[in-house]
């Protein structure tokens, strides 16, 4: 039997309203969605934005004469670097990100390129101005548990402290606020965690700055950085990467301290 006129109205009317009414609450749910991840994008953008250190741009230097000398020492070596703004921020912008190719060639071990490979704990960490303020670094003092390579001059030693620096940070500007300078891909080692550093020797006694590292957590492997190599440990037992790093010393032939 064929259905009538009136009720093909009614049949055509009632598909129409249930159409709607999905694409209602469907539209409805992506909104919740979107509301709801909101807050957890902003989380995370803090989050990430927290392993910084951060320097006033206005900061005053030490005042011991000493310590003021190794500072500007130090601030030396990233003069020139046409990387921070010198005036106050005024863009919209939060951060400028540095591109280079930092990580060109470097392999997720880098023993070679390391002189000295160190597992230690960051006690302190702090930011700093170049002394023409166009530079940023980032200073991390390391409490040391184990050296697994040094070939280097520089006397090492469990439970000793080194210096650790890497190019990036925050400035605090006295109008815009916070503005974040980073290179791509590099991250920061954070305070109170322990890790396997790479790392190069500096002109300074004691200071080394950071190739690259892996954060030891919980039993596993947390890379510092992001570069795709580094990803092949991330999550491992925290064994099997110092298993793998011994085998790579060992075949270097490295002889260590």
């Amino acid at each position: 039997m064929k259905p009538s006129r009136r009720n093909l109205f009614f049949i055509l009317l009632a598909a129409i309203v249930a159409t709607l009414t999905t694409t209602t609450t469907l539209r409805g749910r992506e909104q919740v969605g979107d509301k709801a991840t909101l807050p957890k994008r902003q989380q995370e953008q803090e989050e990430f934005e927290s392993q910084f250190p951060a320097t006033g741009f206005e900061a005053s230097e030490p005042t011991d004469p000493d310590k003021r000398a190794l500072r500007q020492k130090k601030s030396k070596q990233y003069d020139n670097s046409h990387f921070v703004n010198r005036g106050d921020a005024s863009s919209a912008a939060t951060e400028s990100v540095f591109f280079d190719e930092w990580d060109a060639g470097l392999p997720a071990l880098p023993s070679s390129q390391s002189e000295v490979i160190v597992i230690g704990d960051v006690t302190d960490a702090q930011a700093n101005l170049s002394n023409d303020k166009t530079g940023i670094y980032s200073e991390f003092t390391v409490t040391i548990e184990e050296i697994l390579k040094n070939g280097t001059p520089a006397t090492l030693a469990v439970n000793s402290a080194v210096c650790l620096d890497r190019q990036g940070g925050a400035v605090l500007y006295p109008s815009k606020g916070k503005y974040l300078y980073r290179v791509a891909g590099q991250g920061m080692p954070r305070v109170g965690r322990r890790y396997v550093f790479f790392l190069k020797a500096t002109d300074l006694a004691q200071t080394f700055r950071i190739v690259t590292a892996y954060e030891l957590r919980s039993g596993r492997v947390f890379p510092l950085d992001s570069a795709e190599q580094f990803n092949v440990y991330k999550g491992v037992e925290a064994t099997k990467l110092l298993d793998a790093l011994w085998s790579v010393i060992g075949r270097s032939g490295t002889e260590i301290n």
